[in-house]
């Protein structure tokens, strides 16, 4: 049921879902990401599910998918960019070292129709991506730190990728935390409620 993390034969890379998740989501603002995927749906044959920000209050989300299509979500993901004035360390390592971090001591819990996965922190659940340029726009979701514009980028994180579902309703439910000494402790469950069509 669990695909494989990394690129596949067809060259879809995995960690653009984080991008799509970072650029997607501006504060203040509602945004159809049915609408912003659609034309992106049509080349890919995977459907990917934004991840609730830690702080919003609504974490349930309802979808309609495509029956046909494999699905990616991030369950615990950290991004390190140079656009950040609190990045001490500008090196491409120190770049990786800070988006790793936020993802150190984890603890994760899923279940897609309430069978428990074997999908965990284990490493071998855990990818990093190459460097990348994001581009934030103006009213961006770190407005008062970073300014709009295109800057080079790092994601790190547990990423779950699935088959394509059997026709009808699924839950896909996670239970994802990062735990002391890791210094941005958070707690967040999830459920999607997913219709394939």
């Amino acid at each position: 049921m669990i695909l494989p993390i990394r690129t596949n034969k067809s060259g879809y890379a995995i960690p653009a879902a984080t991008i799509i998740s970072i650029t997607t989501r501006i504060e203040g603002r509602k945004f159809s990401l049915k609408r912003f995927f659609t034309s992106f749906e049509v080349r890919s044959p995977v459907f990917f599910l934004f991840t609730p920000l830690v702080d919003e209050g609504s974490r349930e989300r309802t979808y309609d998918i495509p029956k046909d299509k494999a699905i990616l979500v991030s369950i615990i993901a950290a991004e390190s960019d140079l656009g950040d004035p609190e990045q001490n360390d500008r090196s491409e390592q120190g770049l990786i070292q800070a988006a790793k971090s936020g993802n150190d001591n984890a603890a994760i819990l899923v279940k897609l129709d309430n069978t428990t996965l074997n999908f965990n922190e284990d490493p071998k659940f855990r990818a990093l991506s190459g460097f990348f340029n994001m581009t934030l726009p103006e009213h961006n979701l770190w407005e008062e730190k970073e300014k709009p514009g295109t800057i080079k980028a790092v994601t790190d994180g547990y990423f779950l990728f699935l088959k394509p579902l059997s026709e009808g309703n699924h839950t896909l439910y996670f239970e994802a935390a990062t735990n002391p000494p890791n210094p941005n402790v958070y707690a967040q469950t999830v459920k999607y409620h997913l219709n394939a069509k």
